[in-house]
């Protein structure tokens, strides 16, 4: 959806494969060989076509995540976990950052808990340690927004929550499950 962002084109991106780590140019892995045209639909069309509702919404669409959660507006209001891939600096043009999709998140009562496959990125020649460009982030529901949902959907967030190994957070929700 979105194309390769010039400022970006020059890092090094570091991928383990079988063990063996390779280095690879952002802007030589990202050339547009061909486009193709494609219907989408919003998550929020989706379900009112009457498909099931999520209770886990799970992204990584090439820097258009907040375009998806944005046609997801009335979904979120019942789905339980967000697994999105960020970014810390533009990949893809006019991509939508990391703190705007924590602040998104955060309205819509969800907490982040937690970042994984980070990938630290290189302006240069890998040596060292680069810079965190990319990784996928675990959102919660959290807070006030967990008093309004029902009983079942708070047993589906504990099960959820138990999966990540957030023990302490998923004996908060059994407890609010159990008033």
């Amino acid at each position: 959806l979105l194309r390769s962002s010039p400022a970006a084109a020059d890092e090094q991106c570091l991928w383990e494969i079988d063990g063996i780590r390779h280095a690879e140019r952002w802007g030589d892995i990202t050339k547009i060989e061909t486009v193709e045209r494609v219907r989408t639909t919003t998550v929020d069309a989706y379900i009112a076509a009457g498909h099931a509702a999520p209770d886990v919404l799970s992204l990584d669409v090439q820097g258009a995540e907040m375009r998806v959660m944005r046609g997801a507006a009335s979904a979120l209001k019942n789905i339980l976990c967000v697994i999105t891939e960020v970014e810390f600096h533009e990949i893809y043009e006019g991509q939508v950052l990391f703190d705007h999709q924590m602040s998104f998140l955060r309205g819509n009562g969800f907490r982040l808990c937690a970042f994984y496959h980070e990938q630290p990125w290189h302006p240069g020649e890998p040596n060292g340690d680069g810079f965190l460009t990319v990784a996928e982030a675990v959102w919660f529901r959290y807070g006030e927004s967990l008093e309004r949902l029902s009983v079942r959907q708070l047993l589906d967030l504990t099960v959820i929550a138990a999966s990540f190994n957030r023990v302490s957070y998923a004996g908060k929700v059994l407890d609010i499950a159990r008033k």
